[in-house]
């Protein structure tokens, strides 16, 4: 990307809360470079609450966010130099945050929304970005994700649109089990919010600012000892990487993984697989009773 060219972000918003302190260290160059402007376009479910978050920006007057504006899918001048999709937070007390679309389960899981609520939600926000990160990635676009089952959403999202590389979406946990487990005796533990922006930093301007500290990514692997057939049915999982150059990395899943990281992640995205396997199923049933009914007429 060239510098004296504006940077254009894209952010996509589950939930609107949060946000402060990512917004505050993007326009103050902390993610993308100290030099680097930003045109800033913020795509989201909830019109009114785009519209105020602009006007927020606006207000805030950062120094590198030289404008800000709703993204349009629609339109042929927005494209995009990186996704930036910001999830909902971990469950409170074992209470999602996310927002569950009652209307689109089937009534045979309703008694179970509750226990499955997190992911059923995820599932549900996954599917409203098919179309408009389907179009991101036939452009080569870096798609990031950020927050609560990043790696189940990547996961989700890779099996339904086309991938242009397996390093073109890239999760990051919010609870981040790898980087607590290898930290040392008495080490500062910073926001998550914070440890999002020096990742991205690193991914994103090729540099390590301690190599005996290694960046941790959700990367894409593929299962080829269970001969899948698909590349996008793979694994996000995360694992220390060691990074090159501007958003380009190594990883060595055998070398590097933690089992117990593993066996967690593997869970929750097939959970969530069949969860939308499901949810699928029922709609198509649903749609051939209606069909049959209106025959029927």
């Amino acid at each position: 990307m060239e510098r004296d060219k504006n940077l254009v972000v894209c952010m996509c918003f589950e939930e609107y809360d949060n946000y402060d302190i990512l917004l505050n260290r993007l326009g103050h160059g902390d993610i993308f470079g100290r030099d680097q402007l930003v045109s800033l376009l913020l795509q989201g479910s909830d019109t009114t609450q785009l519209e105020g978050l602009c006007w927020d920006v606006q207000d805030c007057a950062f120094p590198l966010i030289a404008d800000v504006s709703i993204f349009d899918p629609s339109s042929a001048s927005q494209h995009p130099d990186i996704v930036l999709v910001l999830l909902a937070d971990s469950p409170v007390s074992g209470i999602s945050r996310r927002s569950i679309n009652t209307q689109q389960s089937p009534p045979a899981f309703t008694e179970h929304i509750t226990e499955f609520s997190n992911l059923l939600g995820l599932v549900q926000y996954t599917s409203t970005l098919d179309e408009m990160l389907a179009a991101q990635c036939r452009q080569n676009t870096p798609i990031v994700l950020l927050g609560d089952l990043a790696h189940v959403a990547a996961s989700l999202l890779a099996s339904r649109v086309m991938l242009s590389s397996a390093g073109q979406v890239i999760a990051l946990h919010g609870e981040d089990e790898l980087r607590l487990k290898h930290a040392r005796p008495g080490q500062g533990q910073m926001s998550k919010t914070t440890r999002f922006c020096h990742i991205l930093r690193h991914w994103w301007t090729g540099t390590q600012a301690n190599i005996d500290r290694k960046v941790h990514l959700g990367t894409k692997f593929v299962d080829v000892k269970q001969n899948i057939a698909k590349e996008a049915t793979g694994y996000f999982f995360s694992a220390p990487v060691d990074i090159s150059g501007p958003g380009t990395f190594t990883a060595n899943l055998d070398l590097d993984a933690d089992e117990g990281h593993l066996a967690k992640v593997k869970m929750e995205t097939d959970m969530a697989h069949s969860l939308a396997e499901f949810l699928e199923g029922s709609k198509l049933n649903r749609n051939v009773n209606l069909t049959c009914q209106k025959a029927h007429l």
